[in-house]
């Protein structure tokens, strides 16, 4: 499950001010995502982004954090491509189709960001529905982006509020 010291890392990193755990985050994503044949494609890391009201209350956007250590560990270019257009609720505590209802129409192209190059890495920390991977996914492809490939720190059950251990969980949703 999502307990110990990953679950410890992911909380304070996110909501506890710990801003430097990006390193190691980005770190145990790298040696995941190293080993994938596809990774060597990934010219482009988009973050999930953030409500810039959550931004400001946590103080930084931790995904955006992460996204630029884990480009700058790899060789790989992180691009702001998505933008929060639409304030959601939190998606903690929702179920599957209030996640879906939710995150939808939420993100749009940031005209402003560079293009991405090659294969796009989308990356968020945790993904339980996969709702918001999703409703991202389909903004970059949108977009002309692709292939897009999808990493997270930690997977949850849709049924389970804890996290299974899926460190760089990655894998195919669009093809360009």
């Amino acid at each position: 499950g999502y307990e110990g010291v990953l679950r410890r890392a992911i909380m304070g990193f996110k909501y506890g001010g710990q801003r430097w755990m990006d390193r190691l985050l980005a770190e145990l994503m790298l040696a995941s995502l190293a080993g994938q044949p596809w990774f060597g494609n990934v010219g482009s890391i988009v973050p999930v982004p953030s409500h810039w009201l959550r931004r400001w209350r946590r103080g930084y956007h931790h995904v955006g954090l992460l996204g630029e250590e884990l480009a700058r560990l790899s060789g790989k270019r992180a691009v702001g491509m998505l933008r929060v257009v639409r304030r959601v609720r939190p998606q903690v505590g929702l179920d599957h189709r209030q996640r879906l209802t939710n995150i939808r129409g939420a993100f749009g192209v940031n005209r402003w960001a560079t293009r991405p190059r090659g294969a796009v890495l989308l990356i968020d920390d945790v993904t339980t529905t996969g709702a918001t991977v999703r409703e991202a996914t389909g903004v970059l492809a949108g977009a002309g982006a692709g292939p897009i490939y999808v990493a997270v720190l930690a997977k949850a059950g849709p049924d389970d509020a804890r996290l299974s251990l899926t460190v760089g969980n990655a894998e195919s949703v669009g093809a360009g």
